[in-house]
């Protein structure tokens, strides 16, 4: 596992909105506690920024770039992030529930203690992507592109697979109760005898 970290030369600290959007590039600025809901910031470009203790939710940031940027203690939930790019990017405590993450391009991006219930992650692709003790649980990665894709101590229970290849990853430490799956999505994953079971169900086979 080889997962670079964000790249981060901070210029100065900004504590209000009107400071940063509706600029379309933001750059080597730390954000700290904004309290900002509902904000339309479609096609921001982010790089080498710090956003700490943030309360964003119910905001717009589809089809925007993200570089060498962390997120820390942030509440983003309903946020819609789609069809955008996380290069470097960590998420570290974060609050994603109901987030659209669908068609984003992930690579050398970290997600660690996430709250991330019913989030949308399909159609997006993944490269070289660790999530660590994190709660999935009910969100989509639907025919989706996983390289490189580290789970540990993850919930994902209730989660959809479906035409997703789960080929190279190892859900030995993570939850995965009553995913959808297709039987041609789970070969060449690595599970626990007992996830072997509940898979095998799901797939309409009878163990006894």
């Amino acid at each position: 596992m080889n997962i670079y970290k964000p790249m981060i030369h901070l210029a100065k600290e900004v504590s209000t909105i009107p400071e940063v959007f509706p600029q379309d590039t933001i750059q080597g600025i730390a954000l700290h506690s904004i309290h900002q809901n509902g904000l339309e910031a479609e096609k921001v470009e982010m790089s080498s920024c710090e956003v700490k203790n943030c309360q964003m939710v119910y905001c717009n940031f589809s089809n925007s770039s993200f570089c060498d940027v962390i997120f820390e203690n942030c509440d983003f939930s309903n946020t819609n992030f789609s069809n955008s790019s996380l290069i470097r990017t960590h998420f570290l405590n974060c609050k994603l529930v109901g987030c659209n993450f669908s068609g984003t391009f992930w690579h050398h991006a970290c997600l660690e203690e996430i709250q991330g219930k019913y989030s949308n992650f399909s159609t997006a692709s993944f490269k070289n992507v660790l999530w660590k003790k994190s709660d999935l649980t009910g969100s989509s990665i639907q025919e989706a592109t996983l390289k490189e894709f580290y789970t540990q101590d993850c919930n994902w229970n209730g989660s959809s697979f479906f035409r997703t290849s789960l080929k190279g990853i190892d859900f030995r430490t993570s939850q995965i109760e009553g995913i959808v799956v297709q039987i041609e999505d789970v070969k060449g994953c690595t599970v626990t005898p007992m996830q072997a079971v509940d898979l095998a169900e799901l797939m309409g086979l009878i163990v006894k």
